[in-house]
């Protein structure tokens, strides 16, 4: 279950957030042809890929910052219509000071 607080609905442009993604094996490379990660995002990059045994849901954690017009909501909602992605988590990393 997601639950997303009215502050996440509309992000300002400097915002950064982490997008946690649970997947099933071999969907990490179906899931850039979605457009997805491109559709929403303003900026989109890869931190970290694990996954605890063969077999098992791959984790990939991305950091983002969203389009102006952009909807923390929006980008979860589409996300999880995507087959594949088990599991979606958006949490706010902070603002960009660069």
């Amino acid at each position: 279950m997601i639950t997303l607080t009215r502050e996440l609905g509309r992000a300002s442009r400097m915002q950064l957030f982490l997008v946690i993604l649970s997947l099933v094996p071999g969907i990490s490379e179906g899931l850039a042809q979605t457009g997805t990660l491109n559709e929403h995002p303003q900026e989109c990059k890869v931190l970290s890929i694990g996954t605890a045994q063969e077999g098992a849901p791959l984790d990939v954690t991305y950091q983002t910052r969203l389009r102006p017009e952009g909807s923390a909501s929006e980008l979860v909602y589409a996300l999880n219509r995507i087959e594949g992605v088990q599991k979606v988590k958006l949490e706010r990393r902070g603002s960009d000071q660069s």
